[in-house]
């Protein structure tokens, strides 16, 4: 982000710093908090899609466990997959 050809960048301690210099503001890392604010949905999302599609499910064909029990499993499966490929990511 430029202003007045200042650039913006983001410090070792997560606060925003302005900087003239584009060099130094190469220099500093940047942290990817998008990343790692996903984790928690690459892991839950699964599983609440499970529920919520074992649900409807039960409701339609009239199986009250069956789907919704199904569905979690599936879910969990998923949900440790996601977790596998995360890790080995960052490995």
């Amino acid at each position: 982000m430029k202003e007045n050809n200042r650039i913006s960048y983001i410090d070792k301690h997560g606060k925003v710093q302005l900087s003239s210099d584009k060099k130094k503001a190469k220099e500093e890392p940047s942290v990817d908090y998008i990343k790692y604010l996903n984790i928690g949905f690459y892991l839950a999302a699964p599983l609440l899609a499970g529920v919520f599609i074992g649900l409807k499910l039960d409701d339609v064909f009239h199986t009250k466990p069956a789907f919704t029990l199904t569905c979690i499993v599936l879910g969990t499966v998923a949900t440790f997959y996601n977790l596998i490929r995360l890790t080995k990511e960052n490995a």
